[in-house]
């Protein structure tokens, strides 16, 4: 009878851990942590571009935003210092 309880449970436990992984769909960086991406210190990823993206400046990050490379929940990570030349967000 226990052993029996036990399988169910362990069945349960494995088809809630798939569901899990399966419903994820995509990868995303953790936020807030720096994965040191070329192109630059801010790193950038949002829904519809969901590989995270290194930019040299927040001027450069902004620009792609507002050409719609990035849309939808976006994810800024500021991982160093910049030096901004006249940007406009």
């Amino acid at each position: 009878m226990v052993s029996a309880r036990v399988s169910r449970l362990w069945v349960l436990f494995i088809a809630v851990l798939a569901a899990a992984i399966v419903s994820t769909g995509t990868v995303w960086a953790t936020t807030g942590a720096c994965e040191t991406l070329p192109g630059g210190v801010i790193e950038m990823e949002s829904v519809a571009n969901p590989t995270p993206t290194g930019y040299p400046s927040l001027g450069a990050a902004f620009t792609d935003i507002n050409n719609g490379v990035y849309t939808g929940t976006i994810t800024i990570d500021v991982c160093g210092d910049t030096t901004e030349a006249r940007a406009r967000f």
